[in-house]
């Protein structure tokens, strides 16, 4: 049975308290800009960002109480926990992207999540965790150059362990603890992502070079969304957390439902096009390389159905919402801030006026040549 669209943000989150591990990365310095500008009191938890990183150049910390230290080390974990006592908790800090903090051994993310999940039970005040797996077609993360075979899907995510993907409780062992649910995502883009490796960064660091891009996996198949459609399932599949618990367990597509599936190549001519001027492409696979197995497609139905969330950016729509942020990065390096702001208030502008009408799944573009209908 479909859901209604969920209630306006602002009036859940404002003065709720949140928990956001894994902060100083990506989508964790998106999510802790927009839960702000909601109005939340928001802790975070992660080790120190690199440079560049979108949390440094947004000036994502100065907005929040950001503690530095390892997710694995359990007496640092409990005491933040214990000091911001949040309602709910994100978490995306299990693995890092390539190119993000090592973490030894395969069992880092498992064993960081378990050592999370343990201290969020000792907190009375938790009552919803969403644990954020993403990328489920790439073992390191969303980057451009894929999922290999050998790799099952989710394997060494945020998600393996306790809340892993196969899970179907919403909670702790006798519903001892807070509702916890996992939320996958397809493969992400966005303004501020400098990791190396992954396929947006690469072809910003060439444009702004003025050398051609080189594209490593041109007929590598994605499904491509705006780091803020599955940042938006996050804050709505916790409001139904917290009221719901029973009706939102088990583990979330959070996609388009049409798929928004392209190639790397066909997504790096988009993003090209959008870039302008003098942005130029140069397919170069590398001599044997892996062949790329096929990801299956992400299923969102469950999320419109259930959740009363549906993606609202088309592809080409987030292609330039991407492209617009880091030109207006390469302009002015002081100006991330202020990108970053202007896009989360259009884009929760959307969410507003669509709350007003039927919640319906953004419009997929027509199939191109490269790109699978």
């Amino acid at each position: 049975m479909t859901q209604p669209p969920p209630p306006p943000l602002p009036s859940f989150w404002h003065a709720r308290r949140v928990l956001v591990t894994g902060h100083t990365g990506w989508m964790g310095s998106w999510l802790c800009a927009w839960l702000r500008s909601l109005g939340a009191r928001v802790y975070g938890y992660a080790l120190p960002a690199g440079y560049p990183s979108l949390c440094r150049a947004a000036g994502v910390e100065r907005a929040m109480v950001a503690v530095h230290g390892d997710l694995r080390d359990a007496a640092a974990l409990e005491g933040v926990v214990r000091a911001a006592a949040p309602e709910v908790v994100f978490h995306l800090a299990a693995r890092p992207t390539r190119g993000g903090h090592p973490q030894p051994g395969d069992a880092g993310g498992a064993a960081a999540t378990a050592g999370l999940l343990h201290a969020i039970r000792l907190s009375p005040s938790a009552r919803a965790v969403v644990v954020v797996a993403r990328g489920r077609g790439d073992p390191g993360g969303e980057s451009g150059d894929g999922w290999r075979e050998g790799h099952a899907p989710g394997a060494g995510h945020a998600a393996a362990g306790p809340a892993g993907p196969g899970s179907r409780t919403a909670g702790f062992p006798g519903g001892d603890g807070p509702a916890i649910v996992t939320a996958w995502a397809g493969s992400v883009i966005g303004g501020g992502d400098w990791a190396p490796g992954r396929l947006v960064p690469g072809l910003v660091r060439a444009f702004v070079a003025g050398v051609p891009a080189e594209i490593h996996a041109p007929e590598s198949v994605r499904a491509w969304q705006h780091v803020l459609d599955p940042l938006h399932g996050c804050l709505c599949l916790a409001m139904r957390l917290w009221d719901d618990p029973r009706g939102a367990e088990g583990a979330w597509e959070l996609c388009h439902p049409h798929g928004h599936r392209a190639t790397v190549l066909e997504l790096a001519r988009r993003f090209a096009s959008a870039w302008g001027g003098l942005a130029m492409l140069r397919v170069d696979p590398p001599s044997g390389a892996p062949r790329e197995a096929v990801v299956p497609p992400l299923d969102a139905a469950g999320a419109g159905e259930r959740l009363g969330w549906a993606p609202l950016l088309p592809l080409d729509e987030a292609v330039r919402w991407t492209a617009d942020w880091y030109r207006a990065w390469s302009r002015d390096p002081a100006s991330c801030a202020q990108a970053t702001a202007a896009q989360l208030q259009d884009f929760t502008a959307r969410i507003d006026a669509l709350g007003r009408m039927p919640l319906a799944p953004a419009a997929t573009p027509p199939a191109e040549k490269g790109e699978p209908a």
